[in-house]
């Protein structure tokens, strides 16, 4: 294929979608467009008005960051309201809850990162904790295997919750959706929503 018919391929493409999906695109699978993509991508949102915040958050997936930048996204999540109970009273940070379950031959296991204040995280990670010390170990093999690994996740998550500073599951959360961050950063209602 042609540079040409590339480049008409891409405007093409782009030019299809609605407003929201443009911006759910850029802002959230924009890591790795080639350059031409970008320019497209720049131009589309300029010919629609969509804002220089979306056209931003095309850039910053598109490059390395820093911890010190990962950590300013990071600052901005950290801020607002705790998305479980609603406090800002503690900067918020990330944690993974684990939770098997078994049911005769059949194990459940979920692994879910979640946002919120150090409060809560504790909270979420102590219930899952229980939920698993009961209802983990009843399915042989996975059952006690699962029981095991949900307990090991939830324990080092928890050693994070009152970090300082972001801990590695803010950043993991932070880098995953710098786009949508970077083009709501003004925006402090669709962070929480993002979060939330």
């Amino acid at each position: 294929m042609s540079a040409g018919l590339h480049r008409e391929f891409i405007e093409d493409h782009y030019r299809q979608l609605g407003d929201e999906e443009l911006l759910r695109a850029v802002t959230k699978d924009a890591n790795g467009l080639t350059p031409v993509a970008i320019e497209v991508i720049e131009a589309e949102l300029a010919r629609r008005n969509l804002g220089i915040q979306a056209s931003k958050g095309v850039a910053v997936q598109n490059k390395q960051h820093t911890i010190a930048e990962v950590d300013a996204y990071c600052e901005l999540l950290q801020k607002l309201p705790c998305p479980v109970c609603g406090q800002t009273s503690q900067k918020l940070n990330g944690g993974a809850i684990a939770l098997a379950a078994s049911f005769l031959v059949v194990t459940s296991y979920s692994v879910k990162n979640i946002i919120a204040c150090p409060t809560c995280l504790d909270e979420r990670s102590n219930k899952a904790q229980v939920k698993t010390a009961l209802l983990g170990w009843w399915a042989i093999p996975w059952g006690p295997l699962r029981t095991v690994r949900a307990f090991n996740i939830n324990w080092q998550s928890k050693r994070l919750h009152h970090a300082d500073g972001p801990n590695k599951y803010l950043r993991g959360f932070t880098l995953n959706h710098i786009g949508e961050i970077e083009m709501y950063r003004d925006n402090p209602d669709k962070l929480s929503s993002l979060i939330g």
